[in-house]
């Protein structure tokens, strides 16, 4: 399935068109970047956007990626997702006061946000120690500042590698030649834990 085909399944009927602007605008972008690299010259136009683009790209995979991967956050198979055990399946973690402000608090206010999808970011911040204390143990906060973001971002991807299991997907924790043991947290599933 690809985003760029207007017969996509995921298209609802008579959508195609929003399809078919996106990849014209696409072109368009495409267009207006190479006219502009004859103007002010390729290496130029990579060091003005190309570098910025990996950049912000890359804080937006890392962030979304520490989100919602942690050894203790389950993943779930279609036979056990629901969109509370899906909502809940995510990590607060802080980048420091500052950083915190200047991304509207989305890293450190993301269980709210899925909880709450349609609350603005700012009443998210303030909702957040009620879902905190509401949760209880199936609330998930990490870190405290940038040096702990990174360090998380070191350690879950060189521990959290997705295998299946029963109901989850199950993060390895330990692997030793042929062992393999993952540890899981379940949510209200009816096998014994």
């Amino acid at each position: 399935v690809s985003p760029y085909d207007p017969s996509a399944p995921f298209m609802g009927s008579g959508e195609g068109w929003k399809i078919h602007l996106g990849n014209a605008g696409l072109v368009a972008w495409t267009a207006a970047l190479y006219v502009l690299g004859t103007k002010i010259t390729f290496p130029m136009l990579f060091a003005l956007y190309v570098v910025p683009q990996l950049i912000t790209n890359m804080w937006l995979v890392s962030i979304t990626y520490l989100q919602h991967t942690d050894a203790e956050i389950p993943h779930y198979d279609d036979g056990d997702w629901t969109w509370l055990r899906g909502a809940l399946a995510t990590v607060d973690r802080s980048l420091g006061p500052l950083l915190d402000y200047k991304l509207h608090h989305i890293v450190d206010s993301h269980v709210c946000h899925h909880m709450f999808s349609s609350m603005p970011f700012y009443n998210a911040v303030e909702a957040t120690p009620y879902i905190k204390a509401a949760l209880g143990k199936y609330y998930v906060q990490r870190g405290s500042g940038l040096t702990d973001f990174l360090r998380a971002l070191w350690t879950n991807v060189g521990l959290c590698q997705a295998v299946h299991g029963k109901g989850v997907l199950q993060f390895v924790t330990e692997a030793d030649d042929d062992v393999v043991a993952p540890f899981v947290v379940r949510f209200g599933t009816s096998e014994a834990e």
